[in-house]
């Protein structure tokens, strides 16, 4: 009975491996957050999950008209990140103009004044200084106290050589900020 019992625990705990082990591979973890889509700008959607190796079943319709998420969440210092890409309808076809990451989290976390810091700090090693124009009163600047804003946006730019421009958008309501990093083709008239 007791060789029972115990072959039946290490069956379940087994089990429970297995079932952690599929959890954690559910997240796609990064020390960047890459804009590996930039290549594939004006690109149609089917040529675009082509040129990033991936299958369009990995990708969702978002609510947000011409998005398309990824399902698989990327983690980037231990925050869990939605990609995204955006693409316009273009003589009945999804043509790629951009995309990004996008997470919700607390504003009071103590952790967000460091986030915020990095990203601009990865953004700014890839990208150069930002071409905010200084001193502006919505600009993320050097702020480490993001608990005093509410309802309201705050933003820093950066452009590209590829005629690109890189967005980090901070979003406020009373509880929340939603981070979103954006890369957009800069569209010529």
């Amino acid at each position: 009975m007791k060789k029972i019992c115990s072959f039946l625990i290490g069956i379940l705990l087994a089990f429970s491996l297995c079932a952690c082990s599929n959890t954690v591979s559910q997240k796609n973890n990064s020390d960047m957050l890459k804009f590996d889509f930039v290549e594939s700008i004006d690109s149609s959607l089917e040529k675009t999950c082509e040129n990033l190796s991936i299958k369009e079943s990995e990708i969702q319709e978002s609510k947000h008209r011409g998005r398309y998420d990824f399902i698989l969440k990327t983690t980037y210092e231990n925050v869990d990140f939605t990609k995204y890409l955006m693409f316009e309808e273009k003589e009945n076809e999804n043509i790629l103009y951009g995309g990004g990451y996008e997470s919700k989290i607390s504003k009071s976390d103590e952790n967000l004044p460091e986030l915020i810091e990095n990203m601009k700090k990865m953004i700014s090693d890839e990208f150069g200084s930002p071409s905010t124009y200084p001193g502006a009163k919505n600009s993320i600047g050097e702020i480490k106290d993001f608990s005093i804003y509410s309802n309201e946006s705050l933003l820093e730019e950066w452009q590209d050589e590829k005629k690109g421009k890189i967005s980090l958008r901070l979003t406020f309501n009373e509880e929340d900020v939603l981070i979103q990093l954006e890369y957009k083709k800069i569209v010529e008239r």
